[in-house]
């Protein structure tokens, strides 16, 4: 799960280059939580069948998805100029990648018991 939690912070470092514009912001290329590997993972691969009964699943989803919309709502901001809004929406970007490492951490630990 390690490798996972890898590309959900190299996700979050593409959201925060372009905010920094260190990267064009093109908000119609941010990754949905269904494309990305993690999304993969738990929709087409062997995240949900395996571990979709445990609690921790169902807030990982939640909290993925709010990942990646708040991430894309920043770029989306930045892009048309709105910049105030970009701080809330990295804020909730980031209070829901805690939950996300949390949900990962915690499936990890229901899955060694």
């Amino acid at each position: 799960m390690s490798i996972l939690k890898l590309d959900h912070f190299i996700f979050k470092s593409g959201i925060y280059k372009q905010v920094a514009q260190m990267a064009e912001p093109e908000p119609e290329k941010v990754a949905n939580s269904h494309s990305c590997r993690l999304g993969k993972w738990y929709y087409e691969g062997t995240g949900r069948s395996n571990y979709g009964h445990f609690p921790a699943a169902t807030r990982l989803e939640k909290a993925h998805d709010a990942v990646h919309d708040n991430g894309k709502k920043a770029v989306l901001a930045l892009a048309s100029g709105e910049t105030a809004q970009v701080p809330g929406f990295l804020a909730a970007m980031e209070d829901a990648s805690l939950e996300v490492v949390e949900c990962l951490d915690e499936l990890l630990e229901n899955v060694l018991q």
